[in-house]
């Protein structure tokens, strides 16, 4: 096969990742129900750590409080890619297929990515100014390059839950854990140093360096250690992900079955 034959194949299970997201998802209800939901959401918490410790807390807050609303795409939305492969029976079949299952994954993970930058976008336009501190948006709004290869790493993050979740009903409450972990651990809204021992570990977690890096560079500060380390996390992710679907097709041809748990 040539490399122009397999490029092609890649971009139709691309388009059909967007197919499929915009048919689990229509724009409508996007609209009335996602955003409205990250948006509040976002402006809790930076209200709520604002009561604590005032003005400096919230600013502190709505610097991670958009890396933590992508997860919704990164996180939770992002196991239907598996899921939707084992409620649709297709999954023994696509082992088959030229394509290979985790790069079939990457490719319908696109729309998830591109919904994560979105909403990242979208709360460092809206959350500042809504909670009083309109000047910070022009401060973050340079820095979503920073915000984008964090959804990239929480995506495929989010990938590796979703395979080792499916097709149970387990990848709901796997999700939902994964996405508290990261909000407690990635130092969005609480300093990663009060943590203690959790906040170490935490590193390994997507968002994590990524936000150290954003602070770093509003402060003037050395940011290119933590981006590094965010990109060295995404690859880490990578891999699991790929361990992940390995595991997945091996477990299958041993019980004929695909289901994980």
């Amino acid at each position: 096969m040539t490399l122009s034959e397999l490029l092609w194949r890649w971009s139709v299970v691309h388009q059909m990742g967007w197919t499929s997201f915009w048919k689990e998802y229509p724009p409508r209800i996007l609209a009335l129900t996602a955003l409205p939901r990250v948006l509040l959401q976002s402006a809790f918490f930076v209200l709520l750590v604002g009561v604590a410790g005032g003005s400096p807390a919230e600013e502190y807050a709505l610097i991670g409080v958009g890396a933590i609303a992508m997860t919704y795409f990164t996180v939770t939305t992002i196991c239907d890619v598996t899921i939707q492969e084992a409620e649709s029976g297709t999954f023994p079949r696509h082992r088959l297929a030229v394509v290979s299952p985790f790069a079939a994954f990457l490719c319908r993970s696109a729309p998830h990515v591109v919904g994560g930058v979105l909403t990242v976008f979208l709360v460092v336009a809206v959350v500042p100014a809504g909670t009083g501190h309109a000047e910070l948006t022009v401060d973050l709004l340079p820095m979503l390059p920073f915000y984008i290869l964090m959804a990239v790493t929480c995506t495929v993050a989010g990938l590796t839950v979703g395979v080792l979740s499916s097709p149970s009903d387990n990848y709901i409450l796997a999700s939902n854990v994964f996405s508290s972990l990261i909000l407690v651990g990635s130092g969005a809204v609480i300093p990663a140093e009060r943590l203690g021992w959790f906040g170490d570990i935490s590193a390994v977690l997507p968002l994590h360096n990524g936000i150290a890096a954003v602070r770093a560079s509003l402060d003037n500060g050395n940011w290119a250690g933590p981006l590094l380390a965010e990109v060295c996390v995404g690859i880490l992710w990578a891999g699991a992900a790929r361990a992940a679907v390995e595991l997945q097709i091996r477990r299958a041809r041993v019980r004929g079955a695909d289901d994980m748990v």
